[in-house]
């Protein structure tokens, strides 16, 4: 990553980020706001199994939530939930 942790802005850029690389799959797939997240996610998967020789995806998953939960908590300790419908435009 480019930014410090030390920047309390971090995880707003991060979402920012996210936020238009779903914008982005939305606009190329169509997909429904209520299933964006899971089918990019899904979609990153088949990628990572075609890139990364013998691709377990549980491994990944788990230290995907351990290394989101740890941003969050340098966040003011902070996690925040936002339902899928946040990202109807």
């Amino acid at each position: 990553m480019s930014k410090s942790n030390n920047d309390s802005n971090v995880n707003e850029d991060r979402a920012d980020l996210a936020k238009a690389a779903i914008d982005t799959f939305r606009n190329r797939t169509g997909t429904d706001a209520g299933d964006v997240i899971g089918d990019l996610i899904v979609d990153l998967l088949h990628l990572s199994r075609r890139s990364v020789k013998n691709f377990n995806p549980k491994p990944f998953l788990d230290g995907s939530l351990q290394r989101f939960q740890i941003e969050e908590s340098q966040d003011g300790g902070r996690v925040a939930y936002v339902g899928l419908k946040a990202f109807d435009a």
